[in-house]
């Protein structure tokens, strides 16, 4: 399963990624750095199971937003082809526009904004 949590309210976004990642007390867990990260890396941390948990949660950090290179396209290519067990959480801290959105259309969107006055 696919979840992005994405908005201009950091503070809300960021509690919704510790409410939704405290459902996974006891089973693994990988944080990895979207801007820095490879996509062998990305690739080790969601198909690697561990012989002591169920479960295994992969969170990419500011993933969506960085810039564009040809590895992040791959990396997106290989997100959207693959079947992989892990469940896979994108946190992105400001608004993703449509045209992203619609790459992922089968992922769970969560979108937080502040209020507008």
């Amino acid at each position: 399963m696919i979840t992005i949590i994405h908005g201009d309210d950091q503070l809300t976004s960021r509690n919704k990624l510790v409410e939704l990642s405290a459902n996974y007390i006891g089973q693994d867990k990988v944080i990895l750095n979207g801007s820095k990260m490879s996509l062998n890396e990305l690739i080790i941390s969601l198909e690697t199971q561990s012989i002591f948990a169920s479960k295994k949660l992969v969170i990419v950090e500011n993933f969506l937003t960085c810039k564009v290179s040809p590895d992040k396209k791959r990396i997106i290519d290989y997100i959207l082809k693959a079947q992989f067990e892990s469940d896979l959480l994108f946190w992105e801290a400001k608004e993703l526009d449509k045209l992203t959105l619609v790459k992922f259309s089968k992922a769970k969107i969560i979108s937080v904004s502040l209020p507008k006055l």
